[in-house]
């Protein structure tokens, strides 16, 4: 990408023309959504948000900024994830800190919050005591909270480094006296941690990518995303199985649980949780037309 002199052209470097020119590269080094990507780095550069570039769009580039988008540039042309670089990610039109070791949120996990939340609003009760395991960025618990005035949350994580960045949000985002994050493997919690009666709901999002099948994710998520958080074993359902044994000496005896599920899994996992005991109480299908979100009611 050239974003040097303009003089040689006698056609200053505007953020229009710094858009174009980096989303044509970024395209041409097969990076996914080329133009978004432009425009969510230049607008980290220039320290403001994408929708002022539009208004801004024929203003001059100084040295500096150029420079420093140049830079941006290069590191998601070597498939370094955009989120990473600029160290955030909005999700439920809430702002995250995200950074190497913890997975970047997905838009397609706004449909495990909607469900989860729909749930909440037409079962009111005085306290919600919600579990989510695998918090990561803490991403999907905050959207909760942040919807649900009467839940409280408990949020684990197996990465002290994503324990630490989803503490972080939830200070941030004004949240922190209804949540909790501990370090912990999956659903073995301490006793401690376990609120009296149990939980009223587990919403969780699982490593669900199979070992066998690595080509299905991006390079640039291969290379950089954190593989823990990703992966489950031969046929990607590890967790779902841990979930089915470990989830219900959490719940309470009117409890559910909320989970996300990956392409052409939904019918497994079902079977996993049915052949427990549990009960399938809804699915529901992304804006890609994939059943991207299960509930289930805890078994006995």
């Amino acid at each position: 990408m050239n974003t040097g002199n303009p003089h040689s052209e006698n056609q200053a470097w505007t953020i229009g023309r710094l858009i174009t020119s980096a989303a044509d590269y970024l395209g041409g080094k097969d990076v996914g959504e080329p133009r978004l990507g432009a425009e969510i780095l230049l607008a980290s550069a220039l320290k403001t948000s994408r929708l002022a570039l539009y208004t801004r769009w024929t203003e001059p580039v100084d040295d500096q900024a150029r420079g420093q988008f140049r830079e941006m540039i290069r590191r998601a042309a070597d498939d370094e994830p955009v989120a990473y670089i600029v160290g955030h990610k909005e999700f439920f039109s809430l702002d995250f800190e995200v950074g190497p070791g913890v997975l970047i949120p997905r838009p397609e996990t706004e449909l495990l919050v909607e469900r989860a939340l729909s749930w909440i609003r037409e079962h009111p009760r005085e306290t919600w005591q919600v579990f989510e395991a695998g918090t990561g960025t803490g991403c999907i618990g905050a959207a909760l909270l942040k919807n649900a005035p009467t839940a409280r949350l408990l949020a684990c994580d197996r990465s002290e480094k994503a324990v630490a960045v989803a503490q972080r949000n939830f200070e941030k985002l004004g949240l922190a006296e209804r949540a909790t994050v501990i370090e912990a493997d999956w659903m073995l919690l301490p006793d401690d941690t376990v609120p009296e009666g149990g939980f009223d709901l587990i919403v969780t999002n699982p490593p669900y990518v199979a070992t066998t099948e690595t080509d299905i994710v991006g390079p640039d998520v291969l290379a950089h995303e954190p593989h823990e958080a990703l992966f489950a074993g031969v046929d990607g359902l590890d967790f779902y199985r841990r979930t089915v044994a470990e989830a219900p000496p959490l719940l309470n005896k009117d409890a559910t649980l909320f989970c996300e599920v990956g392409w052409k899994q939904a019918d497994k996992v079902v079977d996993l949780f049915t052949a427990a005991g549990w009960q399938v109480i809804g699915r529901w299908k992304d804006f890609a037309g994939i059943e991207r979100t299960l509930q289930f009611a805890r078994p006995g």
